[in-house]
Order: structure tokens, then sequence, then C-alpha cells
């Protein structure tokens, strides 16, 4: 997924990239929001959103462990899921 301006975001990966990912470095500031899709919630990756204002998680998989660390689950593909809230986003804000 591209990094968004118009939600004022970057894309971060838990595993290797390619040519266009960017990495996540230490010291950015706290995210207000972070967006976990796909992401099983293995420490490895638990350990570096903890900071956040708010956690959602989108996984198809409703037992993932991810879900009980997040302020929110979504239970469902990612691909479908994406789409509709950066539209739903664009719609409703100013």
């Amino acid at each position: 997924m591209p990094d968004s301006p118009s939600l004022r975001s970057t894309e971060g990966r838990t595993r290797r990239c390619s040519d266009h990912c960017l990495p996540i470095l230490p010291g950015r500031g706290r995210p207000k929001l972070y967006i976990a899709c796909g992401i099983s919630g293995q420490i490895q990756h638990t350990a570096g959103m903890d900071q956040s204002s708010m956690v959602i998680s989108i996984n198809s998989d409703p037992e993932a462990p991810i879900n009980k660390i997040a302020d929110y689950a979504i239970t469902g593909d990612v691909n479908e899921i994406i789409p509709k809230m950066i539209k739903y986003y664009k719609q409703n804000s100013k």
C-alpha cells in the first residue's frame, strides 16, 4: 500500500521490503493512529506500537493475538477494508 498524502501517513512493514518500502525509524514521534493490517501480534511487532494513541487491527483471523491488543479489531480482507476506510475518510473530512 502506498503512502497516502491525504491521510498524512507513511507505510511500514514487518517483513522484507520491496524497493518502495519506507523504514520505520526511531524518534519519528508517537503516531495518533496505528493500523495493523494482517499482523498476527507477535512480540516483535507489538513492542513497536505501544506508544500509539489508538490501534486498529485488520485481520482475516478473528482469533489473531493482535485483536486483543488493539483498541478496535476489524475482521476481514485488508484489500477490501482499507479502500473503504479511505473512501469514508475522504467523504467525511474537511
